[in-house]
């Protein structure tokens, strides 16, 4: 049972009871709210290799669609910072003229990933917290 006094004190501080419910969506609204986050995407369609050719970049498995060896070839090239920084630079995201650190931060927090639209649609996204070197990575291309 619940004691007169107990009631008596949690009405008579109406507050303490106030601040979880003023406390819960301020904090649930401040922990959750993230940054706006930017993404542009282009889709390109694949072909077949002509002839005995070979794909043009990486190996080819016979059991995947041109698409997903090609989406396999991207991202592996994806994942290294060289091939990052060269992305950054032939799509005017940095300049040759800026510094070796500046290019590697840029290459470093680039998030450009391909995937497979469907037998021979690529599609390339690229995401990032400002809009600039999104729209900039596929004005220049």
């Amino acid at each position: 049972m619940i004691s007169g006094k107990l009631v008596e004190t949690i009405f008579r501080r109406l507050w303490v009871l106030a601040i979880p419910v003023l406390l819960v969506p301020v904090l649930a609204v401040a922990l959750t709210g993230g940054s706006a986050t930017y993404q542009s995407r282009a889709t390109v369609w694949v072909t077949d290799p002509l002839g005995d050719a070979t794909a043009s970049v990486g190996q080819s498995s016979a059991y995947l669609s041109p698409a997903q060896n090609q989406v396999q070839a991207l991202n592996d090239l994806l994942a290294t910072n060289a091939f990052r920084r060269t992305v950054a630079l032939s799509a005017g995201i940095v300049s040759p003229g800026d510094s070796a650190q500046a290019i590697e931060t840029t290459a470093t927090r680039m998030s450009i990933t391909a995937s497979t639209g469907g037998v021979n649609l690529l599609s390339v996204t690229a995401r990032a917290c400002t809009a600039s070197p999104v729209q900039t990575a596929w004005s220049a291309s």
